[in-house]
């Protein structure tokens, strides 16, 4: 059996406050001071397309990845959980044991979640200037950060 790992609830519930509280300029010039507010390490940094940090939580030096369009980052995923094996039945259950749990924890911090569009298997938290997305792909539970403006232009890519 696989030992899985995902952020305790001390650790996520400071990810999410830290997030919330965050405003920022989503230019990728100001991606060092943000991540050195997070207490992030930035990794790799590739102009014009994206980089990686390490999050310090143990999950690895690419559990968050920032991804850059014409000089503005366009979103920023964070991984929540270690990577999974998505044919495996009790690994798809931890995911999905994490994301209730990080749901739950998510509406104590920013609320009640919003909506987004009709299926997608998401949470989400809208505020004024940014959305965040709680989503499990087949292999991670993971939390997406971007604009509105990026998010609706992405909501209305995938309804196409």
């Amino acid at each position: 059996m696989t030992a899985h790992r995902s952020l305790d609830k001390d650790a996520l519930r400071s990810l999410l406050s830290g997030l919330r509280d965050t405003s920022w300029s989503w230019r990728e010039a100001d991606v060092p001071a943000l991540a050195a507010g997070l207490g992030w390490h930035l990794g790799e940094v590739v102009t014009g397309t994206g980089a990686v940090a390490d999050p310090g939580h143990g999950l690895g030096r690419k559990a968050v990845r920032f991804a850059f369009d014409d000089g503005q980052v366009r979103r920023i995923t964070m991984r929540i959980t270690s990577i999974i094996d998505e044919d495996d039945q009790t690994d798809q259950a931890f995911l999905r044991e994490v994301c209730q749990q990080a749901a739950a924890l998510g509406a104590e911090v920013l609320g009640e979640p919003t909506t987004g569009p009709a299926g997608g298997g998401q949470v989400r938290w809208r505020g004024e200037q940014a959305t965040l997305v709680l989503q499990v792909p087949a292999v991670a539970v993971t939390l997406v950060w971007s604009t509105n403006a990026f998010q609706d232009h992405w909501d209305a890519l995938s309804q196409e």
